[in-house]
Formats: structure tokens, C-alpha cells, sequence
């Protein structure tokens, strides 16, 4: 395996997976080598990790990740600087913007669905919008109004 690829996965998905979130029954990656090499293979059977692998042929996994990525192009296009080099400084901003934007087909964050709490916020919004709008039970005809 070139450049060691596996271990840096592996550590990653100990360090920054299974430390913050816990051990996860499933995982799904791609068929590349450093998700189907031994090291990985010993890690997910350690752990009782089911490991699935999607295909080019399984449009419906690669579809949720390619809407995934796209969302997160577009949270990066508006946040990065003028010469875009600076991506990956944004990375962590972008995703937490991403986790804690709500999805109309969920009604959710992906951080509530996650945690199953609000997230906590250094902010307040003073515009209303339709969130609170059902949340309140309010009219939103009359809350648009406003």
C-alpha cells in the first residue's frame, strides 16, 4: 500500500470516529485500497463494524455523497477568500454549517438527528423564518407579513 494510506484511515476512523461519535454498526466506503486492505478488514471485524462497499453501479449511495459534496462546494464557494486557497482552512466551518443547517425532507439538522439535541449556537437570529414559524404553530401566512 503506498504512502501507509490504510493506517492513516484507521487512525483517523479510531481518533476522530470512535472517539467522538462511538463505534458505528455500519460503515460504507468506496472499493479502494486502503478501505478493503487487511489492517482495515482486522479493524472493522474487531470492532463488529459492518462494512459495506459501494459500487459505481449503485447510484443510490454515491448519489447521497455526490449531494453531499455539492452542498458543501457551495458552503465553500461562498466562504472561502478571493483566491480559494484557503480551503481546507474552511473545511471544519463548512461542515459544521452543513451539520446544523436544517433539511426540509428530514425536518431535522443532521446534528439533531445525530445527537438528538439542538446544537448549541454563539448567536441569535432575530429574523423569523419558517422553522419557527411550525414550531410556534403559528400562521404562516401571518408571519410572512412581517
Amino acid at each position: 500500500m503506498k504512502y501507509g494510506r490504510d493506517k492513516i484511515v484507521a487512525e483517523f476512523f479510531c481518533e476522530e470516529i470512535f472517539t467522538r461519535y462511538g463505534v458505528p454498526i455500519e460503515i460504507i466506503t468506496d472499493q479502494g485500497a486502503q478501505f478493503t486492505s487487511t489492517l482495515i478488514t482486522t479493524l472493522v471485524n474487531e470492532y463488529n463494524i459492518r462494512h459495506r462497499k459501494s459500487t459505481p453501479y449503485h447510484p443510490q449511495v454515491n448519489g447521497l455523497v455526490e449531494v453531499t459534496n455539492r452542498e458543501l462546494e457551495a458552503i465553500l464557494t461562498n466562504a472561502v477568500a478571493l483566491h480559494k486557497k484557503d480551503w481546507s482552512n474552511r473545511l471544519p466551518e463548512a461542515i459544521w454549517a452543513y451539520i446544523t443547517t436544517w433539511k426540509t425532507t428530514t425536518g431535522f439538522t443532521n446534528f439533531e438527528m445525530m445527537y438528538e439535541k439542538l446544537a448549541m449556537m454563539p448567536i441569535k437570529f432575530e429574523h423569523k423564518n419558517l422553522r419557527t414559524t411550525l414550531q410556534l404553530n403559528m400562521n404562516l401566512s401571518e408571519a410572512q407579513r412581517d
